[in-house]
């Protein structure tokens, strides 16, 4: 029976990062409805550095995949000819990373995934890159559409919607005035009743 619901998007994250390296770990369990948006050539590296015993298959929409075991199934989100340096700024790696994260927000906007997971970034690769958004959150804001966001963070136990984020203490404590508190308070209450909270 074909699960109603489409795949799970997960970006890779900056390739020159730790994100890959997770998204592979993830994955090598099996078992996941999830596509990775990202590069078949990072992937296919970290996998080889790894030393784990998956195939990284390309597929060119989230449809296609067959979540098999052992297999992690790659939208060429970006273009990288060869992997870059591991643990270095890169303006290839930001680009990658953003082109992901784009891609993933069209996919999720016409329905061809239910959702988007995203692996680390690099806010400096990305600025290298000429990317202006410091962080996930004004990129999924501004391509998925949204007027008013906030960054919640949860688990089990608590959850917490921040008030200010990507910035200094300073600014943070300059702009968490009363206004924008409220304004963190109210979206969190819309958030947590639209998700069931």
């Amino acid at each position: 029976m074909k699960n109603i619901f489409p795949p799970i998007a997960l970006t890779m994250g900056d390739a020159s990062g730790i994100g890959p390296e997770i998204v592979a770990k993830l994955l090598a369990k099996g078992g996941e409805r999830v596509v990775v948006f990202g590069s078949c050539i990072v992937m296919q590296d970290i996998v080889r550095r790894l030393g784990l015993d998956i195939e990284v298959r390309r597929i060119d929409v989230p449809d296609a995949a067959q979540f098999q075991p052992r297999v992690i199934e790659v939208i060429e989100a970006t273009r990288i000819v060869e992997p870059p340096p591991l643990g270095q700024i890169s303006a290839i790696s930001g680009q990658a990373a953003f082109d992901a994260i784009v891609a993933a927000i069209a996919a999720a906007k016409s329905g061809e995934v239910s959702g988007i997971v995203t692996a680390p970034i690099n806010k400096e690769a990305m600025s290298s890159a000429g990317i202006r958004y410091p962080g996930h959150t004004e990129i999924l804001a501004e391509y998925g559409g949204a007027s008013r966001v906030a960054m919640m963070l949860a688990n089990d136990d608590i959850r917490t919607v921040l008030v200010t984020i990507h910035t200094s203490l300073r600014k943070a404590i300059e702009q968490g005035d009363f206004d924008a508190q409220m304004s963190a308070i109210r979206l969190a209450h819309e958030g947590g009743k639209a998700l069931g909270f």
